[in-house]
């Protein structure tokens, strides 16, 4: 949609996984429009968009069907830092059941990028980052925390993905260490992403 504003953020999703999508298929990617919803939140004006993705085999058997949540914003104040404003993480902890400790560099979001054909200069041109989108430095991709909790919770459960959501709260920049949490809860996992001072990057079941 013709959003005038000029930020464009990866805000969550919900995807079901329904049949296996066999390598070298070849399969059909239907996408559209499903909501807008305007809001003012503590920056200004927020603009939410959220699209369905289907993807199908050319029978038309239905293999993926995920909803992203995408935000657009104005631009962040100058010098703007992970985790402002963000909760700081509750519930879950170590001791209530797993935990891994990832710390991603320059060369995992470049690979990151690549493999997504995410061309956002907010994940490989530091300068525009300080400069322009108001970070610190290199912006961690929220589907990177995705991805990494997704599969965290297939190890953790040891079954394959059926149902995958997450929501992501606040950005994790490059030089933060990303602290993985899982609690199986029946037949799901509860997750989340902890950066290390504590501030809840994301939140996934």
């Amino acid at each position: 949609p013709p959003v005038p504003l000029p930020n464009r953020m990866w805000a969550g999703g919900r995807l079901r996984f329904l049949a296996p999508l066999p390598i070298g298929a070849q399969v059909r990617k239907l996408s559209r429009i499903l909501a807008i919803e305007h809001k003012t939140g503590r920056s200004g004006d927020l603009v939410f968009v959220t699209v369905l993705h289907e993807l199908c085999m050319p029978d038309g058997e239905p293999l993926v069907r995920e909803e992203h949540d995408i935000v657009y914003k104005g631009h962040a104040p100058a010098s703007g830092s992970a985790g402002q404003g963000a909760p700081a993480v509750s519930g879950l902890s170590p001791e209530s059941g797993f935990r891994r400790t990832i710390v991603p560099t320059s060369t995992t979001l470049f690979r990151y990028s690549a493999l997504t054909f995410n061309g956002h200069r907010i994940h490989y041109d530091a300068d525009y980052c300080r400069e322009v989108e108001g970070y610190r430095n290199l912006v961690i991709h929220g589907p990177l925390n995705a991805t990494l909790l997704a599969a965290f919770a297939e190890e953790v459960a040891g079954a394959r993905l059926s149902e995958f959501k997450y929501r992501g709260l606040a950005p994790a920049i490059l030089g933060d260490s990303i602290n993985l949490l899982a609690k199986v809860q029946g037949a799901g996992v509860e997750l989340s992403a902890v950066l290390g001072d504590g501030t809840l990057c994301m939140q996934a079941e």
